[in-house]
């Protein structure tokens, strides 16, 4: 986490390049991943709240997933286009709708 400035700065400074947009969406995928780790753990060890069900828990599980999947897919556009790459960042919130949605209609 304390890393996160670091490659937020860059992305700033030189977001047209390959490299920084490269290196911003990789930290971000670590630290998303890192997050979604986490909310695993807590589901597996009882940590959640006592009445939250595991329907719920799964979609929480999907959710904190999406971001860095999002990062990761990314990647590839960095090296056609950085704009591009960046562009593909806002996928995360329709993603985390729609798995929202699916997780409504399911339930």
């Amino acid at each position: 986490m304390a890393f996160i400035p670091f490659p937020t700065a860059l992305l700033g400074t030189q977001g047209n390049h390959t490299l920084p947009v490269a290196i911003y969406a990789l930290v971000q995928s670590g630290v998303g991943v890192f997050g979604a780790l986490s909310w695993l753990y807590a589901m597996r060890a009882g940590l959640t709240r006592p009445d939250m069900s595991p329907a719920v828990a799964r979609v929480g599980l999907a959710r904190a997933a999406s971001g860095p999947l999002v990062f990761l897919a990314s990647l590839p556009l960095a090296l056609v286009n950085p704009y591009l790459a960046q562009g593909c960042w806002l996928l995360i919130f329709p993603a985390q709708l729609l798995i929202q949605r699916l997780a409504g209609a399911a339930g």
